[in-house]
């Protein structure tokens, strides 16, 4: 919002509300296993923190047939920025070591490297576009900050996750976007 080119009358009370809006930094980093080496529980999938490379770690492909799976780091905070500029040829190799560990796994230097077939990652904070994953609102923004970003401007109608009831989900991004399609629409 704050790249864009308004013309002569910007929308001020706007671009002020979205400048003080803070977005969380989170990176994702998924690595595939050449199978699952973590205790598989009967419901619920499984996670594990640890205070390593990852902060959380979870399975993704729980219930899923054949053997290779796929651990999702999620790292929040400082810890984002650290796992994102990590040495990416080594992550993976520490994520599985990370996993194995808090799991009891005395694993020679070599296993993880058998594990680890290959990596994906996405730091929220170094995306252009997004500037981080979802909104964090300080004390007292809710009622200033996010009421000002809920308001359309002239023909400009804005939905996402911050400005939406389900605040931080895909649910409320979404539902933002069906409101302002509906408003479009009414003209």
């Amino acid at each position: 919002m704050i790249d864009i080119d308004w013309g002569k009358k910007p929308p001020t009370k706007h671009l002020e509300a979205a400048a003080q809006l803070q977005y969380a930094r989170i990176t994702k980093t998924a690595v595939l296993c050449s199978r699952r080496f973590w205790p598989e529980p009967e419901s619920g999938g499984y996670s594990v923190c640890t205070n390593l490379a990852s902060d959380f770690c979870f399975d993704i492909t729980f219930k899923q047939k054949g053997t290779k799976g796929i651990l999702c780091s999620y790292a929040v905070g400082d810890k984002a920025v650290d796992i994102a500029s990590s040495p990416q040829d080594k992550l993976k190799y520490w994520i599985v070591e990370d996993v194995a560990n808090a799991n009891g796994l005395n694993w020679s230097a070599n296993e993880s490297k058998n594990i680890a077939l290959a990596m994906q990652q996405q730091a929220w904070q170094a995306d252009p576009f997004t500037r981080g994953a979802y909104a964090f609102y300080r004390p007292g923004q809710w009622f200033t900050v996010r009421n000002a970003l809920q308001k359309r401007f002239g023909h400009v109608f804005f939905a996402g996750e911050h400005i939406a009831d389900w605040q931080g989900f895909m649910e409320g991004a979404v539902q933002t976007g069906y409101n302002a399609a509906k408003a479009i629409l009414r003209g």
